[in-house]
């Protein structure tokens, strides 16, 4: 059993997905130092491997008994403090599980955008490659294939018309909580997905209001999750009336409806985004193994992805 403190802060998430990459659930407790509450519940635990980091300004917090605590890290008001963080976490769990996970701190999505801010920020691919593998920890074949594939997609890519937009709108709820899942996903009852659409039905309004106003048409628009079919039907419906009311579409090159779980998938459902002029969906299986399915916390079989995927 590993206890990781994290002093000075009272966010942990980031770090427990760092550390769920060299650990199960089950192997570690992660503190922060505001209270001796643990965040993952492990009864009857007589041996502990313990870890401690510091944020900035950290403090030794309210956790008592602690014994053989190796101090790995001081990186009290270094810029960059979560990235330091996860270094430091990353080196300590590397030396202790003999584990060498080959993308180095880099955890959730989106890699190939941060190789674009580092070709934005120091203009040479060498330093790019550098920066990847020695702050980032990335493995030096991943490092060439974030470049490779930054690369590619700039000769590939047109210039973007300066007065278009990439519109995203996030339904942040599923059926459950993939073990692995670094997005906002939240497990919450018909009255709270209610409240929540209301709300977002408003912002939608008000951002479109806003494009039109400064002369901004949606290149691309995506509703993602969460699972945006964790609506129902009519929710559904009430959402893709309200973006198709708010935002000039007219131009538009995409426009995807994200349906990632095949147990939230009805025909009804793909009846009203087949009314309303949509042709791209997603459906993400994520494996086409049982087994692992299960392990990953998700309630559908392969056979549900077949079935889904097959409705018409």
């Amino acid at each position: 059993m590993y206890r990781i403190i994290i002093n000075g802060t009272t966010d942990t998430y980031e770090y427990n997905e760092l550390i769920k990459v060299f650990l199960k659930p089950e192997e570690f407790i992660v503190y922060d130092w505001t209270s001796d509450t643990q965040h993952t519940e492990n009864a009857d635990v007589t041996e502990y491997y313990d870890i401690i980091v510091d944020a900035p300004n950290g403090q030794a917090g309210n956790i008592e008994n602690i014994e053989n605590i190796e101090n790995i890290a001081n990186i009290a008001n270094v810029k960059g403090i979560k990235n330091n963080i996860k270094r430091e976490l990353f080196i300590k769990l590397k030396g202790l599980t003999g584990k060498n996970p080959p993308w180095g701190i880099l955890t959730g999505v989106r890699p190939v955008k941060l190789t674009g801010e580092l070709f934005e920020k120091l203009f040479d691919e060498e330093a790019v490659f550098a920066q990847l593998t020695d702050f980032y920890m990335v493995r030096e074949d991943k490092a060439r294939l974030l470049i490779d594939t930054y690369k590619y997609q700039q000769e590939k890519l047109t210039t973007v018309d300066e007065n278009s937009a990439g519109v995203y709108i996030g339904i942040s709820f599923c059926p459950t909580r993939c073990l692995y899942c670094s997005f906002t996903s939240n497990q919450k009852g018909p009255e709270d997905i209610e409240r929540y659409l209301a709300a977002l039905l408003e912002e939608i309004r008000y951002a479109g209001k806003k494009m039109k106003e400064k002369g901004l048409w949606t290149e691309s628009l995506y509703i993602g999750g969460g699972t945006p079919t964790t609506l129902t039907a009519q929710q559904l419906d009430s959402l893709i009336a309200a973006v198709k009311e708010s935002f000039d579409l007219s131009r538009c090159l995409e426009f995807t409806v994200e349906a990632g779980r095949p147990d939230t998938i009805t025909k009804e459902k793909l009846a009203v985004i087949k009314a309303h002029g949509i042709d791209r969906i997603s459906i993400n299986p994520q494996t086409m193994k049982d087994e692992t399915l299960k392990l990953i916390g998700r309630n559908h079989t392969v056979e549900d992805i077949k079935d889904a995927f097959n409705i018409s």
